[in-house]
């Protein structure tokens, strides 16, 4: 979700002036044309743009455009560390005794559980479903949970013999938090990664391993990268490998 859904859309929109918003949001960038040139970009009429800014308060469309440029520079990444300079740090901090005992207790959990559930959505729901696939491939009977329909059925199939991993960048997914609250309740082992270490989730675990990378931003769009999670997922997986031989 980018600045302009975030900020601007509301249920009193008609259906042309959402689609506006929608494709400003996609494009942000071409907020940057005069009216003539964006509504020929949009497919609209001018008069349909400057309906819309009046209806979110604006006086017209130079004023929507003025703070919608503030708004796109503001959600710019102020993070200034290079992807390689924080990369060669975290393995730095990976092969620390903390992490490393942390990795280790992770996978016990793992490897003595009876069932296991990895949950993960939005962003986060390839990492879970790379999570899964790898515990598959050595005979871990894992499932994979995305579907808010699945995330609320959960806890019913969870017993004290159940580990829920839960993945997420933020670990404030509201979905995921709720779920794990239930899942404490049914005596099962929650598990999480995330980035952030204090977060919700990070509270509601047994066990939490974070990436503590910095977070990055690009017109309001988490554009974090994912390599940290999974270079932690691949670390366990290592050490399931080693504890089956």
């Amino acid at each position: 979700m980018g600045i302009f859904i975030e900020n601007y859309l509301r249920n009193d929109l008609t259906s042309t002036e959402a689609n506006i918003l929608l494709s400003l949001d996609n494009k942000p960038e071409i907020i940057e044309n005069n009216l003539t040139d964006l509504a020929q970009v949009l497919h609209c009429s001018g008069t349909s743009i400057i309906r819309l800014c009046q209806k979110l308060g604006f006086t017209g469309f130079s004023e929507f455009k003025y703070e919608s440029q503030r708004l796109l520079k503001l959600g710019q990444s102020t993070n200034e560390i290079s992807f390689l300079a924080e990369l060669n740090n975290y393995i730095k901090y990976l092969s620390s005794d903390l992490m490393q005992n942390k990795i280790v207790d992770f996978a016990n959990k793992i490897h003595d559980a009876k069932y296991i559930y990895i949950a993960g959505v939005e962003a986060s729901k390839f990492l879970s479903e790379y999570f899964c696939h790898k515990l598959n491939q050595i005979d871990y009977a894992a499932v994979h949970v995305s579907d808010d329909t699945l995330l609320d059925l959960l806890p019913n199939l969870l017993s004290r013999q159940s580990v829920v991993i839960y993945i997420s960048i933020s670990g404030q997914t509201k979905r995921l938090i709720n779920s794990a609250r239930k899942a404490n309740m049914t005596g099962a082992t929650v598990l999480s990664i995330t980035n952030a270490q204090s977060s919700p989730l990070s509270i509601l675990s047994k066990i939490n391993i974070s990436a503590r990378t910095n977070t990055s931003s690009y017109h309001n769009y988490d554009v974090t990268p994912r390599t940290f999670q999974t270079a932690i997922i691949d670390m366990i997986f290592e050490r399931l490998i080693k504890s089956r031989k």
